[in-house]
């Protein structure tokens, strides 16, 4: 076939004599993503089918990195394979929701239980810096959460190995990330490094505190000028009984040059953990509340000032 595959191709479809496709879950810019049946064992299980000739290379990337990792937080290949001349990979069935729709409906979180969970997802991206691994797309949406927590990092499709050469350069239409998490830098075409993913753990862990991120605007030119220019809001300003400590490692995640942030995030982790394992007692007792329904500092300032005025 010398044409990306049209979609009727697909359903119904049986991969590798194996794994059945039943219904399709979301398609993106590579890629769609189905829920599929292994006949062999009876199992639930989701397939990822890259449907663009064009991105065939990224996402045969996208398998090799998958391939080479092995921690419970992070998503598993259990199977790989072409249909026609298209590459897909199979992956574990997660009945679960994804951390951005757990958090919509958050509005008070022990300190203790919101830690836990960040901590969880910098442990995930700790262990892919330290195998040059940076993840580029970290957000809630792309973060699974099982029964009892356990939270599993997914969506590499942006993922890319660290290059410690200078002259290395992005390919100019390559977009990183999701914009409300965008490291500043990368919005000016620089590669990606651990810390622009250090600056997406801040913008998650800014939003679990409070209920929303730093910056948030609906036209995207103006949101990526806000993380390149304006200063983030103060959380403890927004959460009174958020600690100074706490407050200023956001800050610092938050920080418009890479080199004022954390390094990587098993430096953030430590820090993180550092905090949890100094105050117990502090962490057990202190319950945040957050505010879900806003998107931003802007609406939430909108939203006092409107009340103020009724």
């Amino acid at each position: 076939m010398d044409t990306d595959i049209a979609e009727s191709l697909f359903e119904p479809v049986l991969l590798n004599g194996r794994f059945y496709l039943e219904k399709k879950f979301d398609s993106g810019g590579m890629s769609s993503i189905y829920l599929a049946k292994d006949i062999l064992l009876g199992e639930k299980v989701v397939v990822k089918l890259c449907t663009r000739k064009d991105k065939q290379k990224e996402f045969r990337r996208e398998i090799r990195l998958l391939r080479s990792c092995n921690h419970p937080a992070i998503q598993k290949v259990l199977s790989e394979g072409q249909y026609y001349d298209y590459p897909f990979y199979v992956m574990p069935f997660y009945e679960s929701i994804n951390l951005r729709e757990y958090l919509d409906s958050i509005y008070r979180i022990p300190e203790k239980d919101l830690l836990e969970i960040f901590m969880q997802i910098t442990d995930a991206t700790a262990y892919l810096h330290k195998r040059d691994i940076i993840h580029n797309d970290l957000k809630p949406q792309n973060i699974l959460m099982e029964a009892g927590d356990k939270l599993v990092l997914s969506d590499f499709g942006l993922s890319t190995r660290f290059s410690r050469s200078r002259r290395r350069r992005p390919a100019s239409e390559t977009i990183w990330g999701s914009p409300v998490y965008l490291a500043p830098e990368l919005a000016e075409g620089k590669f990606p490094s651990f810390p622009s993913d250090v600056y997406s753990l801040g913008v998650i862990l800014f939003l679990l505190y409070t209920g929303f991120p730093p910056f948030f605007h609906n036209d995207l030119d103006i949101l990526i000028k806000m993380h390149q220019t304006l200063l983030p809001p103060t959380p403890r300003l927004i959460v009174p009984n958020l600690s100074s400590t706490m407050n200023a490692i956001i800050l610092r995640c938050l920080s418009k040059q890479p080199r004022d942030r954390f390094k990587n995030a098993s430096e953030l982790h430590h820090e993180v953990q550092t905090f949890f394992t100094n105050h117990p007692m502090q962490v057990e007792n202190t319950i945040i509340q957050r505010h879900p329904d806003m998107t931003s500092i802007d609406q939430k300032t909108r939203k006092i000032n409107n009340d103020l005025l009724k």
